[in-house]
């Protein structure tokens, strides 16, 4: 993630502490808490039948030694120490979960500590996702995955900061420089071929929060990191389907009259209407949208012109019609067809407007709100 205006250097902060690159609060930098060191590696995404995505993922957790019993486990005594365990046998120190995740498999886990007590925790699994889709201002939609890495409430995680790893550069982290940047790999979206494709290797962000608990039982403040991949769509074709071809026929309805019998009159028009009504029908989302408004307003708009054709109010003229044989369609219904088209145009711009500022918003909340390094949970929540 990378987010200089919200990572601007630090003047005149308040009391804190620098931990693992994040300037945070005096409340999460006392002696009782412990830090835990968080990476993801995304290496896989296909598309399952039920429209989710098949991740594979990486954890990587590094955090010192007291913070074990922390999770309510027991330190071992001799170092340097080594565990690995594999499918079914997988555990996991940290007592972590992921929200959105399920259908969880563990392929590997593995615990190294070194001589000065340093703990590096990994663990490698299969889970599936389903991507949160936007689709009121169709054909502009936006994808987007959410991975919420929270604690579940295990021993003393209410005094363990998550804190996501950020990148370095010459041995600095890149806050010193005023950059956030959060040190994940998402291989599985940066391909042509993915099941959905982000822009470039930027394009995840990524951020610390804290929400204060007191509710069902459960009191502590407790950490959280958020990941988060917005995909760009391609609105080109749909657009093209809906919006273009039907206001294509909408403007063959003027033509409908003048020496054509009344049973052709009525037999053309509701080829043009029936076809409207398929463009409705062939939409994938249930729910209202901009296309399903553009396309009913089309509907009401043709079905209301062929209606003035065939009781003769606004059938043809035939002054001032030289070039045509008989007669040419009534200016009435060409201003109609104008105006349409016209609000038409309107309602798309600015659904565009809307689903840019959905992106835009998104972002935003991955901004800091203040001089440490935390986002806002609330805000977080109302767009994720």
């Amino acid at each position: 993630m990378a987010n200089s205006d919200a990572c601007a250097p630090l003047v005149g902060a308040g009391a804190g502490e620098w931990r693992l690159g994040h300037y945070l609060p005096s409340y999460l930098t006392g002696p009782e808490r412990v830090d835990v060191d968080v990476a993801l590696n995304i290496n896989q995404a296909n598309s399952d039948l039920a429209g989710g995505l098949r991740l594979q993922v990486v954890w990587k957790f590094r955090y010192p030694t007291k913070a074990i019993e922390y999770f309510g486990e027991e330190i071992p005594t001799q170092l340097p120490f080594s565990i690995r365990r594999t499918g079914t046998e997988c555990r996991r120190w940290l007592p972590m979960t992921v929200e959105g995740f399920y259908d969880e498999q563990d392929i590997t886990w593995s615990v190294t500590i070194n001589e000065k007590g340093e703990v590096y925790e990994r663990l490698q699994q299969y889970a599936t996702v389903n991507l949160q889709h936007y689709n009121n201002y169709f054909p502009f939609t936006t994808k987007i995955l959410a991975i919420k890495l929270i604690l579940d409430g295990t021993g003393r995680t209410a005094h363990v900061n998550l804190i996501p790893r950020l990148k370095k550069s010459e041995g600095k982290y890149c806050t010193e420089t005023g950059d956030y940047k959060v040190d994940s790999e998402f291989g599985a979206f940066l391909k042509t071929t993915s099941a959905a494709s982000a822009k470039n290797s930027d394009s995840m962000l990524g951020a610390m929060m804290v929400r204060e608990q007191n509710a069902t039982g459960t009191t502590g403040t407790f950490t959280r990191v958020y990941y988060t991949l917005v995909f760009p769509q391609d609105w080109g074709q749909p657009f093209l389907k809906y919006i273009v071809v039907s206001c294509l026929l909408m403007c063959f309805v003027p033509w409908l009259g003048g020496s054509a019998g009344l049973d052709d009159t009525i037999a053309n028009g509701a080829v043009i209407i029936s076809a409207i009504i398929l463009l409705l029908f062939t939409l994938h989302d249930d729910h209202s949208s901009t296309t399903r408004d553009i396309l009913t307003l089309h509907l009401l708009t043709c079905s209301g012109m062929i209606f003035t054709i065939l009781h003769g109010i606004y059938d043809t003229r035939t002054e001032d019609c030289p070039n045509y044989k008989d007669s040419c369609p009534s200016n009435f219904l060409r201003v109609v067809n104008l105006v349409v088209i016209v609000l038409t145009l309107a309602m798309v711009a600015y659904a565009y407007f809307k689903n840019f500022m959905l992106g835009k918003n998104i972002r935003e909340a991955f901004k800091f709100p203040s001089n440490y390094h935390l986002c806002n949970f609330n805000e977080l929540e109302k767009v994720l």
